[in-house]
């Protein structure tokens, strides 16, 4: 009877409450950054949203790489479900894996926001958050880079008020460095003293600028310590300027 029972209800397309689940499809539909964890790729989807992928490199030997759906993992995080758009994902030196929310502008891992990185790095134009990089410093701090993407935002994106202004024009890319402890949680608009590309000057120097441009890009490299990070007081991080001239 219950074998009966099992089949009739596969027939209608319903599960039986006892001895039988349906299993997940795990697909990858538009991915969006990848990091190598040991043995396993990690890969964030932006249609997916509270999880990431693992893909076990066993047997690959490059140069290409085949997702098969088979051998994809989908990793929830529980406490961060709420974490939508993903743009990027990578490993704290802690070994928390953490993900890059573009739409929150935030950063998040299993337990929840790690980094809320203020109205300053916001989406505008569909322009916005794309990209993490971390490296160790030692003792388990990790030194974390984001990059606010920069660019010509979509025109009927931007509100009307200030299509004229800066609808046609090119935005910088801000890259953003802080530094965060193992037990960092909920940090709002992180900091650091630290300035890529810098070296300390003695008191009888110069001042230092307060931004760093490199060559063509016009990439701006903003430490939040110097710089108090707010809409109304950003237009020297997030300047807006017409393209090089080539």
């Amino acid at each position: 009877m219950r074998g009966t029972l099992r089949r009739r209800t596969l027939l209608l397309g319903l599960a039986p409450e006892v001895g039988f689940t349906q299993a997940e499809t795990v697909e990858i539909r538009e991915a969006s950054g990848i990091a190598r964890h040991g043995e396993f790729l990690l890969i964030v989807d932006d249609s997916q949203h509270g999880s990431y992928f693992r893909f076990h490199l066993k047997g690959e030997t490059g140069p290409m790489i085949e997702l098969d759906p088979n051998r994809l993992e989908r990793v929830p995080l529980p406490h961060s479900s709420m974490a939508t758009d993903l743009e990027s994902i990578n490993v704290l030196a802690d070994g928390r894996v953490v993900v890059l929310s573009e739409r929150l502008r935030a950063m998040f891992d299993a337990e929840g926001a790690v980094a809320d990185y203020g109205a300053v790095l916001s989406e505008f134009g569909k322009r916005g958050m794309e990209g993490l990089a971390v490296r160790p410093v030692g003792e388990g701090t990790s030194r974390a880079a984001v990059l606010w993407e920069g660019g010509y935002p979509q025109y009927y994106d931007v509100p009307e008020q200030l299509r004229a202004k800066v609808g046609r024009q090119a935005l910088s890319p801000i890259v953003q460095v802080h530094d965060l402890r193992p037990s960092d949680r909920g940090v709002q608009r992180p900091s650091t003293g630290f300035e890529p590309g810098r070296t300390r000057r003695a008191r009888t120097e110069r001042p230092r600028s307060k931004s760093t441009t490199v060559s063509r890009s016009r990439l701006s490299v903003a430490s939040a310590s110097e710089r108090p990070v707010g809409f109304h007081r950003s237009a020297h991080i997030a300047k807006l300027s017409r393209p090089p001239r080539l």
